[in-house]
């Protein structure tokens, strides 16, 4: 499945080369605008950091959402999970064969 068919809520950066950003899947992703001189603007598409795919038209299974005190609740959750990701990215899972038996 491609990235541009999966359906993502959009998060507004203020950033006008990368306005655009998620965390989807535990991955940062970033669209990044590609001024084409005179030619109609196209995208990449960034996750983590890394460009992924080309685009011209906004997926129709991508919303953009709104910079506003409507939104606010929504890039609160945005931020906090953000924050969680980044608190727990760097734990190594569990190995069962380490957990000692419980008499």
């Amino acid at each position: 499945m491609s990235n541009l068919t999966k359906t993502v809520k959009w998060y507004p950066t203020g950033n006008p080369s990368r306005p655009w950003t998620v965390l989807h899947e535990g991955q940062t992703w970033e669209v990044e605008v590609i001024d084409g001189a005179g030619e109609q603007p196209r995208y990449s598409l960034l996750i983590e950091g890394s460009r992924q795919e080309e685009f011209v038209d906004w997926p129709e299974s991508w919303t953009q959402l709104p910079d506003d005190a409507a939104n606010a609740s929504q890039r609160a959750e945005y931020e906090r999970e953000m924050a969680n990701w980044e608190r727990h990215k760097d734990v190594q899972p569990l190995d069962i064969d380490d957990v000692p038996e419980q008499p």
